[in-house]
Order: structure tokens, then sequence, then C-alpha cells
């Protein structure tokens, strides 16, 4: 369910960029475990991630870690593509809504 929460629609619009979840089995065909595991326990305040933090109305608890700049196409290359080359993609920043 959608919720009017800043991090909500900040992550939702994200997606638009190019930005893949990092957080739950759904993102376990797109990522692969490993990588949502990864991200969970290295960048627990990824926005990607969404663990729910509860926002104060002025501001976005999250941080956008290098794994969800590198999927918006802010960083060429991530330390992480040695080890999960499932991250690796052509065409960052494409909008991929699987319809």
């Amino acid at each position: 369910m959608f919720d009017d929460y800043p991090s909500t629609c900040a992550h939702e619009i994200l997606h638009l960029f190019g930005a893949e979840d990092l957080y739950n089995e759904l993102a376990y065909h797109e990522v692969g475990k490993e990588v949502v595991e990864y991200a969970k326990r290295n960048f627990p305040k990824d926005i990607m991630v969404g663990d729910r933090i509860i926002d104060k109305p002025d501001r976005i608890p999250h941080e956008i870690s290098r794994l969800t700049a590198y999927n918006l196409g802010w960083l060429d290359d991530v330390p992480e593509l040695e080890f999960f080359p499932t991250l690796r993609h052509d065409f960052p920043a494409v909008l991929n809504i699987g319809w």
C-alpha cells in the first residue's frame, strides 16, 4: 500500500530513474538474494533497502548508497560488481517497471 511518507514518495520516484528494490523476495529475481542480503547488512539506511523509518515531516531520513547511485547512473562502477555480476547493466537509469 502506498503511503504519503516523503521517503516512500522518494523511493518510488527513484524507480523511475532506474533504482532497484534492495529489500525483499521480489528483488531476488532482479538482483539476487545475495545482493539484497549484502545491501541490508552494509547499507541499512539506503532508501531502496526499504526498512520503514518513521519520517519526520521536514526530511527524508535515508541515504543513497553507492549501489543505488550505480543503478541511477551516477557512478560508472562500484566494487560490488566484482562479486555480484547481477548488478551490472548496460543501460543504467532506465525505467523497468516489469509490465
